[in-house]
């Protein structure tokens, strides 16, 4: 058989695994890729009915990102201002990202305002203050403390006042509560960023 009939043949009875295994082995490649890249924020902050333009957004996504995560070039934040979600007046489809976005545990500290605060703590979406902070925190910042009924009925510690803080006064926020998502997975970077907010406040915290 010369070497012309040897290929045709191999070919043949072959080309099936010939195309199949390096196509598996690219897609299992893929896979493996996609499962082990981490996409998902070490940080996010959702400003929600506060309107900030996308260089406002930028710069205070770098601003958290340079003061919580120094010196370290894999760490990420996100800040999302697309929100606009008042009861009185619904926007269902940001209620609807919102809901997904706290049942995926995708948010860890809201800006909003209190209305916001009122409604979603009735709905169990915020951590309380009290189990989040470390108690001499807690109590340096209870000026600043907004309570409102939880889902239980009773009443708890769940907005920051934010409103003279300096590293938020450019961004002209309307009465702005910071809430943190009761869902989030990054509770220790939330607890640094209200750190870093209230800092010219506190003392030796």
């Amino acid at each position: 058989m010369n070497p012309k009939k040897r290929l045709q043949y191999i070919w043949d009875y072959y080309k099936l695994p010939i195309i199949g295994i390096p196509l598996a082995i690219l897609l299992i490649l893929f896979v493996v890729k996609s499962l082990s890249a981490d996409t998902e924020p070490d940080f996010s902050l959702y400003l929600i009915n506060q309107p900030a333009t996308e260089e406002e957004r930028a710069a205070l996504a770098s601003s958290i990102l340079k003061t919580l995560c120094p010196d370290d070039g894999e760490s990420s934040v996100y800040v999302d201002a697309s929100l606009t979600i008042t009861p009185s007046s619904p926007d269902y489809e940001s209620q609807m990202s919102f809901t997904t976005a706290i049942a995926g545990h995708t948010i860890d500290v809201m800006i909003a305002d209190e209305e916001f605060l009122t409604y979603y703590a009735a709905r169990d979406a915020f951590y309380d203050l009290s189990e989040l902070l470390p108690a001499e925190l807690y109590e340096q910042l209870t000026p600043y403390l907004l309570f409102a009924d939880g889902a239980d009925g009773v009443s708890h510690a769940y907005g920051l006042d934010v409103s003279g803080c300096p590293l938020l006064m450019e961004l002209d926020l309307n009465a702005p509560v910071l809430t943190a998502a009761k869902g989030t997975e990054h509770a220790r970077i939330a607890l640094e960023y209200i750190r870093m907010l209230f800092q010219c406040y506190l003392k030796d915290i």
